[in-house]
Order: C-alpha cells, then structure tokens, then sequence
C-alpha cells in the first residue's frame, strides 16, 4: 500500500493518528471503508487533473485556492491525491452551464481573467453561473475548461457590486432578484416600487441608507404569483433554454403592466402550465 493510501486512510479515520506502526502492519475495519479503499487506487496526481479539465497548472491551481477542487489527501508530498471524478464533474456542470459564443469575442473574457476583478473571484463567479445569473458562454474551438468566457460587461457590474454585508439575516431585493436570473439593472426594485411584488424597506447598516430586503415572507409571496426561467428550471428539471423554448411556444411572454416590463419575471401559473406540458411531452 502506497505512502498516499496510507495517509489517506488515516485522514478518513481508518488508521488512528497515533499508530506508529510500519504501515504493511496496520489492519482498518474493510467492510466500513469498503468505498473509500477501492476509490484509492484511482486517485492521481495533478497532470492527470490538468488534463481532464482541459487547464493550465495556473488555471487548475487557481481552483484549488478557492475551494472549488479539493485533494483527498491534505499532505502537499503526495502527488496521487486528486479524484478524477470530482474534476471531470466540475467541468461537465460548467459546459452544461454554457452556450457556444461567435469566435468574436470582443464582448467576452475568458472565465480564469475574471477572477481578480470580482469581489469574492472565481468561487462567486462560478456560484453566480450555476445559479443562473451570471451566463457562460464556450469556444468551439478549444477544450474543456480554456473555452469558457463570461460576458465582460457583467463582470464589469459584478465588480462594481459585491456581495453584500448586511448584518441582517434576509438578501437584499438586488441580491435575491440575482439569485433568481433577474439580472436587469433596475428592473426587480421598479417592480417593488410599482406595488407587484411585497418587500421590507430598512435601513442599511453600512450605508444607513433605505434598501429593500426580501424577507422569507416576502419571497413566498413572490414566488405564489412570479417565477422566472431559472426558478423554473430548477423546479422542472429542464435546461434553462428548454423552459425559455416552451414559454415561447405557449406564448408566454414576461409581465408587463400599461406597458411597462421587468424582466423576466411571469406570472406562475400561466408558465407552469406551458412547462409542465414540455416535460409530459419529453417524458412521452
């Protein structure tokens, strides 16, 4: 048994700390760490990782600092401490994430470069795509994880907006219509401020300035009347631009009121018919 996999047993709790013996004499409960011993021998070392995501060392190192790709193993002397699947995951959530782009990319910025000009970096970055509220876009012709942009007037905005550090315990009105794809400079606290949606106006404990926060209340009776392609996404199981495909063949278009629109909220359950009818059609 390799260095590694022994270091990796004592980490998971297989071998105690304190046993000092050489490690061909160690015994650990098989049966209980059955998942953990087979997965050892499929551990390897970073090239490996480099080379499944499609990034440079730079690139690969940059995502460990931020938490986004973890070694099974803590000790930095062990090379084959990495787990394939985890990277090979990270890398299919992204693409899966993503929309081919034109080769132009005068717009876009590589994914990696947009790291240091956003409050809380590529961990925020990818979290906000995942989410929905940050697109993602690829390039034909390069692989893996080189190939993924972000639109650099959103970034642009990110920077000039970071995360929040209310002490209260609610998200702000901004931060929440972000959370749910409303990405529209303006448009989610117009909607408030027009009497379609409930918020709680307070005051900001950094700026002591009024904002508007969605309590937990307020988000339920959001989301009983709204909903919006990503919160429908979520819910259908569908990709965000089958859910946008199905609204547009139902004809469903986003609320508007005496002609004025915010974005892309509609109204729940005309957009849930149309969507529960794609996923009857898909599953059929």
């Amino acid at each position: 048994m390799a260095g590694g996999a022994g270091q990796g047993l004592t980490e998971k709790g297989a071998f105690s700390i304190g046993d000092q013996r050489p490690l061909a004499r160690k015994t650990f409960d098989a049966a209980r760490f059955q998942d953990l011993h087979q997965d050892i021998p499929r551990w390897v070392g970073p090239k490996v990782i480099y080379q499944i995501l499609g990034a440079t060392k730079d690139q690969f190192q940059r995502l460990v600092e931020h938490g986004l790709l973890t070694p099974v193993v803590s000790d930095p002397k062990v090379q084959a401490r990495w787990q394939p699947n985890q990277a090979q995951d990270l890398l299919d959530n992204l693409i899966n994430a993503s929309e081919a782009i034109p080769q132009d990319t005068a717009a876009w910025i590589p994914l990696h470069n947009a790291d240091g000009q956003v409050q809380g970096g590529l961990k925020r970055l990818i979290d906000e795509i995942m989410s929905g509220t940050l697109p993602l876009g690829y390039l034909q012709d390069r692989r893996g994880y080189r190939s993924l942009m972000v639109p650099k007037l959103e970034v642009i905005e990110f920077s000039a907006d970071g995360p929040k550090t209310v002490s209260f315990d609610c998200l702000t009105a901004v931060a929440f219509a972000r959370s749910i794809g409303l990405r529209q400079k303006g448009a989610f606290i117009a909607f408030i401020q027009d009497g379609h949606s409930s918020a709680t106006q307070v005051e900001h404990p950094n700026t002591n300035q009024l904002t508007f926060i969605m309590t937990d209340e307020d988000i339920d009776a959001f989301e009983a009347r709204f909903t919006t392609i990503t919160i429908l996404s979520a819910e259908s199981g569908l990709h965000r631009n089958t859910v946008r495909q199905a609204l547009k063949v139902a004809g469903i278009h986003p609320f508007a009121q005496n002609g004025r629109g915010y974005g892309g909220n509609y109204l729940r359950e005309d957009a849930v018919q149309a969507v529960y009818k794609k996923v009857l059609n898909t599953k059929g």
